[in-house]
């Protein structure tokens, strides 16, 4: 696998403009990116993919979602200023428009495509997870084509084929150590990946 994590591969049309975001919505993202970055599946390590941040975060909005922006893994906390609102999102032409101060989370088309095919989709997690990943063919989690890269439109499009499905969380096979994960909060999805973990613990 040859990516480069971190990267956007997406066309964007970025409204420069700070944020006014409820505090609760913040605090509560700053707790579960807590959360992640303790398990190391979020954040930034120079011996890891090249040193480039990974993983992410979103909350849906009434106008689209709100999301970790790009490169901001090593952060120890987010303020407006690292979190973009996407208020549309066409996987199929590759393109996202958004709002904030840094461009959304190289990721950002995966988790709409989450949003658009799931109406009860709150909340979205992606993170990076090698132990849970390296043991995907034994865990029977659905897994997307190795040959679909990160941040594609194939990758939403798969990954939106699933959701659709029921499907709670995903592997990308492609992307490594990439799983995704959704529920109706940050709580549901992340009990997703306490569970894969449990299912791996039976397994060893």
């Amino acid at each position: 696998m040859h990516e480069r994590e971190g990267v956007i591969q997406y066309q964007i049309q970025l409204e420069t403009r700070k944020l006014q975001l409820d505090a609760s919505v913040l605090k509560s993202l700053n707790q579960w990116r807590a959360w992640l970055k303790m398990r190391a599946w979020l954040g930034q390590d120079a011996q890891r993919y090249q040193g480039l941040g990974f993983g992410n975060l979103s909350v849906r909005t009434p106008e689209g979602f709100l999301i970790s922006a790009s490169q901001t893994g090593a952060l120890a906390y987010l303020s407006a200023a690292e979190v973009s609102e996407v208020v549309e999102a066409d996987p199929a032409h590759n393109f996202v428009r958004a709002r904030g101060q840094l461009a959304p989370s190289s990721e950002a088309l995966t988790h709409a495509a989450v949003y658009q095919a799931q109406p009860l989709a709150q909340a979205v997690i992606h993170v990076h997870a090698p132990q849970l990943w390296q043991a995907r063919h034994q865990l029977l989690y659905p897994q997307t084509c190795a040959s679909i890269g990160y941040g594609t439109p194939a990758m939403a499009q798969a990954i939106g084929a699933y959701v659709t499905q029921g499907e709670r969380l995903i592997i990308m096979n492609g992307h490594t150590d990439g799983i995704l994960t959704w529920g109706a909060d940050l709580i549901e999805a992340s009990l997703e990946l306490q569970w894969a973990q449990q299912r791996l613990a039976s397994l060893t």
